[in-house]
């Protein structure tokens, strides 16, 4: 199972219509500036008129796309596909456990609640390649950001206690590692979670402020969300 590729196909379009938004807007402030000096008010006036009215157009697109999203929760093992413009990243929660420790000797930390430690495996999908893109060239994934967020709406980020002492364990891979089509690799996240922390399901999502300004993206203002559900985790007494 995969995420909904709708939303996918419109990552392109999208970084376009930013990079567009912003020309525009950019290009309009130097003609009213331009006109303003010149004493050409009508002109000034009438580009603000363009300019304004990119502007709503461009709003109503990025809310309306987000009003009529929807919410997905894939279940473990069900790949979220993220867009590279010419070729797609696939990630999937490939297991989960519980544990009340990690590390040893020096490196041994103790939850405040209970270690969620989560396998994420990274995916380049050979299918999703474009036909401009180099069968063999390797591609660095796009930033990502994890949280952990509970049915109440807590949010819980990587701890960053876990993740030294499971670096210390030589079990911290980067997710940003390049990859070559049809290669995968796992990373372990772990998160600290209170005890009455109930049902919690991961997001993973693109890191980066322009994200919320691109029309159709996850990260966009008041779009919906895909979660990685993390049902049925292994609970154990230590790593």
């Amino acid at each position: 199972m995969h995420s909904d590729f709708n939303s996918i196909n419109l990552a392109a379009p999208a970084v376009l219509a930013l990079l567009a938004a912003v020309f525009g807007l950019a290009l309009s402030a130097v003609v009213i500036v331009v006109a303003l000096l010149a004493r050409k008010r009508v002109v000034a006036i009438g580009m603000a008129g363009v300019a304004g009215s990119g502007v709503l157009f461009y709003c109503v697109a990025l809310f309306g796309l987000s009003f009529f999203s929807q919410e997905q929760v894939l279940p473990l093992g069900g790949e979220k596909y993220f867009c590279e413009i010419d070729c797609h990243i696939a990630y999937s929660i490939a297991s989960v456990e519980r544990v009340k420790t990690l590390g040893n000797g020096p490196s041994r930390v103790n939850a405040r609640g209970e270690f969620y430690v989560v396998t994420l495996r990274t995916r380049f999908d050979e299918t999703t390649i474009s036909s401009s893109r180099p069968r063999n060239a390797p591609l660095t994934p796009g930033p990502r950001e994890a949280v952990m967020v509970a049915a109440d709406g807590r949010e819980f980020p990587v701890s960053a206690s876990a993740t030294a002492a499971l670096g210390a364990e030589g079990l911290i891979a980067p997710l940003r590692r390049p990859l070559i089509p049809g290669e995968q690799y796992v990373t372990h996240l772990a998160f600290d979670l209170p005890v009455d922390a109930k049902n919690p399901r991961l997001l993973l999502t693109s890191k980066g402020w322009d994200y919320h300004w691109m029309i159709g993206q996850e990260n966009s203002w008041l779009h919906k969300k895909t979660w990685l559900a993390l049902d049925p985790p292994t609970a154990v007494a230590g790593r």
